[in-house]
């Protein structure tokens, strides 16, 4: 339980090397907030001057600190991997280990296991244990890693609009923060599939893509950190949930907040962490949504109804059932309900 370990019975003039291991629970002390900070020793902002910290932010154990370890951080965090493909979940360094250049600690061949030649008497080996993956020292031995006091005193709101939608349309659920000084976040989002389908989650944020966001049967698992510098906040739009309609109903409780798969904790730019929450903000704007052409199927013409929560240029493309293209509409339409009639003959063969 102290990490203490006793091997008796050790013939005298032999030779062994001990080699500590251990390769479970690798999210213990690990959380996007671990991303944050390698992300901003890539950028020069903050390096890392621990070399221990160093060898915890080599992820894929190429010996360097690169995006491609922020990548397998990321898919460890949101489940996509169980483990670390190319590390171990700790690592064990010989602590009478006196590195060169502590600056650049990957460079240097230090040692993870002790050699005994001719053993002579009893002896103690000490070794530094580093939590792969723990950036900023919070893992705890001997522990899950849902035992680590987060140390959450405060709020971080979501905002999201309380839009009304039918059965069958298409909706965009916006997603806004109110502090611009968020940094990054994590969280698990639960959603009625009763009522939704997602589709996906799009950002017109450059450092959001597939990458930061799975989605499960009834929940969403997003990690994002702002990765093109802090204070690139031009909107407050963090991202957008696109969804599909599958009975009448409001965003008014729709989505809510949890830690069920992953633990749900936001960041500012001082490293705190907060409780991500979502507020339903009462507004007259309504949401983008495109309704189920009807009627459907059509012999003659058909409409297509769609409505936008400000004048917009549109530009609707209709495909047959290869993907081919057949028929583009664009132009200028108001803020609003909005209709478009197509004719069948427009289209050419049906499908």
């Amino acid at each position: 339980s102290n990490g203490e370990y006793t091997f008796p019975d050790m013939p005298m003039g032999g030779d062994y090397v001990i080699k500590p291991k251990y390769d479970k629970d690798p999210l213990n002390g690990v959380s996007t907030l671990d991303i944050i900070e390698i992300q901003r020793h890539l950028l020069g902002l903050q390096k890392i001057e621990s070399p221990y910290k160093q060898i915890a932010a080599d992820i894929n154990r190429d010996y360097r600190i690169s995006t491609t370890d922020l990548l397998e951080l990321r898919r460890l965090i949101l489940g996509v991997n169980n483990n670390f493909p190319n590390n171990e979940s700790w690592r064990f360094i010989d602590n009478h280990y006196d590195f060169i250049d502590p600056q650049n600690a990957l460079n240097e061949d230090f040692k993870e296991d002790y050699l005994i030649s001719k053993l002579e008497k009893d002896m103690y080996v000490d070794f530094i244990a580093v939590k792969v993956g723990d950036v900023n020292d919070n893992s705890v031995a001997n522990s899950n890693s849902n035992s680590v006091d987060l140390g959450i005193n405060q709020a971080m709101e979501l905002v999201i609009a309380d839009l009304e939608f039918r059965e069958g349309e298409w909706v965009d659920i916006p997603l806004n923060v109110i502090d611009k000084s968020i940094e990054g976040i994590q969280m698990t989002i639960d959603f009625d599939p009763a009522l939704i389908e997602l589709e996906k989650i799009i950002s017109h944020r450059k450092d959001f893509d597939d990458n930061n966001y799975r989605i499960l049967d009834g929940k969403i698992l997003m990690s994002w950190n702002n990765a093109v510098g802090s204070d690139n906040f031009d909107t407050s739009e963090l991202f957008t949930i696109r969804a599909f309609a599958k009975s009448d109903g409001t965003t008014d409780g729709l989505l809510n907040i949890s830690s069920d798969v992953l633990r749900s904790e936001a960041y500012d730019k001082s490293g705190n962490i907060m409780q991500p929450i979502i507020r339903t903000e009462r507004t007259i704007a309504q949401a983008f949504s495109l309704s189920q052409n009807t009627p459907n199927p059509f012999a003659d013409n058909t409409e297509v109804r769609f409505n936008l929560p400000e004048a917009s240029y549109i530009e609707m493309t209709i495909s047959d059932i290869r993907g081919r293209v057949v028929k583009t509409i664009d132009g200028n339409y108001t803020q609003g309900l909005n209709s478009v009639n197509i004719q069948a003959n427009e289209l050419g063969e049906a499908g």
